[in-house]
């Protein structure tokens, strides 16, 4: 799974523990699996995590509480990252994937 160097601290760091990802199409990531953590495509993994639990909502929908497990202090903080790493403004209207996961592994660099 491909996140930004920033988000990859986050989730190294134990602050993020979910991700939200646009689109309605089948859901790319399966509960149950392990999936790579890059930091940006084709760049080595530096951790594993397995998806928990996967449920769709509009981005409208999202709570403080999903935001501070995304690792931002707030809703706010939230949709301006999201914004920023969909390279556009998100409308609140829009369809998210929220997968939450758990760090299984931490690869040493």
């Amino acid at each position: 799974m491909t996140f930004s160097p920033e988000h990859v601290a986050m989730i190294l760091a134990g602050r993020k523990t979910e991700t939200r990802r646009l689109g309605m199409t089948p859901p790319r990531y399966r509960v149950g699996h392990v999936y790579a953590v890059q930091p940006g495509r084709g760049r080595a993994a530096v951790g594993h995590i397995r998806i928990l639990d996967l449920d769709r909502q509009m981005v409208r929908e999202v709570s403080n509480l999903q935001a501070r497990a995304e690792g931002y202090d707030s809703v706010f903080e939230f949709w301006s990252a999201l914004n920023t790493v969909n390279g556009r403004e998100v409308r609140a209207d829009e369809w998210v994937t929220a997968y939450k996961f758990e760090l299984e592994e931490e690869t040493t660099r």
